[in-house]
Formats: C-alpha cells, sequence, structure tokens
C-alpha cells in the first residue's frame, strides 16, 4: 500500500497505534498527527513534517529520518534505536525516557529538548545542538566523553550542566 499517497491527499492526523513499518513516507506532512503507539520501525520518513506530533511509546526503530521537523514533538516512552535523526529539528522535543541508543544525532538540533531519562548510550551526537537541554536523570558525561575521543564536541550550553548530578 502506498500510505506516502494517501498522507498527501488526505488529512490524516489519528494514526495512534498504527503499523506503518518499512513505509515510504519521505515528504509527509503530519505535523499535529497523533501517532502514539504506532510502528514506524524502518520507515523513511525523511525531510517529513512531523511537528508538535504526538509519537509518545511509538517504535521508530532503525527508522530514517534525516532531516526531520520533529520540533516540539512528544517522543517520551519512543524506541529510537539505531535510527538516522541526521539534521533533524528537534527543538522543544519532549524525549523522555526515549531509547537512543546508537541513533545518529549529528547535526541535529535538540534545543530545548527534554532528554530526561533518555537512554543515549552509544549515539553520535557530532556538531548537534544542546542548547538548554534537559538532562536530569541521563548520563551526559558518558556520550561527552565519547564525542571527546573522536575529536568532536557538539555545541552545548553550560549553563543547565551547573548543580547538576550525574552518576558513572
Amino acid at each position: 500500500m502506498n500510505f506516502q499517497h494517501l498522507l498527501t491527499k488526505l488529512d490524516v492526523k489519528t494514526l495512534s497505534k498504527a503499523d506503518l513499518s518499512d513505509q515510504y513516507l519521505r515528504d509527509a506532512n503530519l505535523s499535529n498527527a497523533d501517532l502514539s503507539g504506532a510502528n514506524l520501525s524502518g520507515a523513511d520518513l525523511s525531510n517529513a513534517n512531523l511537528s508538535n506530533a504526538d509519537l509518545s511509546g511509538a517504535d521508530l526503530s532503525e527508522a530514517y529520518l534525516s532531516g526531520v521537523n520533529l520540533s516540539g514533538a512528544n517522543l517520551s516512552n519512543a524506541e529510537l534505536s539505531g535510527v538516522n535523526l541526521s539534521n533533524a529539528d528537534l527543538s522543544g522535543a519532549d524525549l523522555s525516557n526515549a531509547n537512543l541508543n546508537d541513533a545518529n544525532l549529528s547535526d541535529a538540533n535538540l534545543s530545548n529538548a527534554n532528554l530526561s531519562n533518555a537512554n543515549l548510550s552509544e549515539a553520535y551526537l557530532i556538531d548537534a545542538c544542546l542548547s538548554y537541554v534537559e538532562l536530569s536523570e541521563a548520563n551526559p558525561l558518558h556520550w561527552i566523553g565519547n564525542l571527546a575521543l573522536i575529536g568532536h564536541r557538539p555545541r552545548l550550553a553550560i549553563a543547565p550542566l551547573i548543580n547538576q548530578k550525574y552518576t558513572d
């Protein structure tokens, strides 16, 4: 089924728990859509507009989201392992409790995003914008240390890190 054609022609805003795995949804406009609990694993959503979308609890593992607009989106408790979010706009997004293990966030804009209790192990954050990101219960020293090992540093506002407690 060609979901890209369907999403282009219809004003689809409720796709809660839909199975859109491995679908080609490049450039789709899903702003403000309810995709909570949806299966988008392996889907190609590159350059799609998902601003202010509800993707809470969604499975986006191994999805291709390069250049996607996820500003203000709710990605809490989402499965994002192995996802490509390079050049994505995640400004103001809620990624609390999200699994971003092995995610590619290079050149992504994460300014003002909520990453509290997010799993960022093995995530690629080269040249990611992390200004004023919420890091409580996350362990940024682990992934910032990884970046330093390969000679790159993210753009990071230091002020939000003051008085934070981190554990190894």
